[in-house]
Order: structure tokens, then C-alpha cells, then sequence
């Protein structure tokens, strides 16, 4: 946007010493470090503030386990009973009790439609 390189900024400090003088120059020598430490504080309580505020609104990540997610782990666990079926809809924007399933030969009729295609 602004394309400062360095010879902008050369050319900017020069003007700032001349502008300053060379009393004015020393103090605000002495006066930067301390205004840059104040603008770093800032910028820290700034990024701690919204840190704290996202963890509180999304999950806790480290509760989940990917290797549960495993679709050969999900068909044995299926297959040894230990999970319920699901009661929600599977896709997104089908609703319970429909089905995706690949229909039998013959039955055109039973082909599933997307839910943003008129019947």
C-alpha cells in the first residue's frame, strides 16, 4: 500500500533530525524504546484478550481423537455393536429417515434427489 523501503525511511529520519534539532533528537532517543515497550504490552493484552475469548467459544481439540474417525474403526465397531446408530441425519441436508443408498437396477424411481432440486 505505502512501499516504504529503506531509502523512504532514510529519508524520513533525516527529515525528523532536521525538524527536531539535535536537543529534541536525544530525548526522543531515550523516549522510543519506551514507547515501543508500551506498544508491544498493548499488542500482548490485545492477543491474550482474544485468545481467552476464542477458547471459550470453540471446542477443545485436544478431546478428540482422529484415529477414531477411521472408516475401517468405525465398520468393526459397526460390525462388534458397540455404537449406536445414528439418529441425526448423515448428510447434510438430508433428513432422518431418508436414504442415500444406490438404488436396484429397474428402479429409476428410487433415485435420491439434492434437497435444492425441486420434486
Amino acid at each position: 500500500m505505502f512501499d516504504l523501503g529503506i531509502d523512504k525511511m532514510i529519508v524520513v529520519a533525516v527529515l525528523v533530525g532536521l525538524i527536531m534539532g539535535p536537543e529534541r533528537l536525544r530525548e526522543l532517543r531515550r523516549a522510543l524504546p519506551r514507547h515501543i515497550g508500551r506498544i508491544h504490552a498493548l499488542y500482548q493484552q490485545g492477543r491474550a484478550q482474544v485468545v481467552d475469548e476464542l477458547d471459550e467459544l470453540a471446542p477443545d481439540w485436544r478431546e478428540y481423537d482422529p484415529r477414531a474417525l477411521h472408516p475401517r474403526r468405525i465398520l468393526k465397531d459397526i460390525a462388534a455393536g458397540t455404537t449406536a446408530p445414528p439418529t441425526a441425519a448423515a448428510v447434510p441436508g438430508e433428513r432422518p429417515g431418508e436414504t442415500t443408498a444406490a438404488p436396484e437396477r429397474g428402479d429409476e424411481d428410487a433415485l435420491w434427489t439434492p434437497p435444492w432440486v425441486g420434486r
